[in-house]
């Protein structure tokens, strides 16, 4: 579904659900560039908000024994919304100068704690949705008319 279609349903109140990408969908999008020659540097969202980054790993330790000439990397970003934005796009500016994929590999390991995370919302309905917030909060800060802005230090440490 296009961004703007599901954006446009969840501010209707559509109730929405995500889904994490299984192993077996991993294997068979890793094994096609594997087959090709590629090498694998896979970033996920936080391990803390999902699991895609468990089912990356599994995948990535089963592929390893199968194509054993070939590198697989899957670092946990611990980020999400404009922080993962940060690094990804880090990344690619590092490839497009030039580094390889172990260099590459490096800079999220030794950056990814020290990027802040911030998330902007307008309203609370989605945090008390997907229980990052509890209703009597959510009940009152929309009654306070609050439009959050949360820390994902704060965040993950919940988790």
């Amino acid at each position: 579904m296009p961004s703007a279609e599901l954006f446009r349903r969840m501010s209707a109140g559509v109730e929405t659900k995500t889904s994490q990408v299984s192993v077996k969908e991993y294997i068979g999008h890793f094994e096609a560039m594997l087959q090709e020659g590629l090498d694998i540097l896979h970033i996920t969202l936080s391990s803390g908000l999902t699991g895609t980054y468990n089912a990356a790993c599994i995948a990535g330790k089963e592929l390893e024994e199968k194509y054993p000439e070939r590198k697989i990397y899957i670092p946990d970003s611990l980020g999400a919304s404009s922080g993962y934005g940060l690094i990804m796009e880090t990344l690619a500016n590092l490839r497009d100068e030039g580094n390889g994929i172990d260099e590459l590999r490096s800079w999220p390991e030794a950056n990814k704690l020290r990027i802040h995370h911030w998330f902007f919302s307008t309203g609370l309905s989605f945090y008390i949705r997907g229980g990052r917030i509890s209703k009597a909060a959510g009940m009152v800060g929309t009654m306070l008319n609050i439009c959050p802005l949360l820390n994902m230090d704060n965040v993950s440490r919940q988790l």
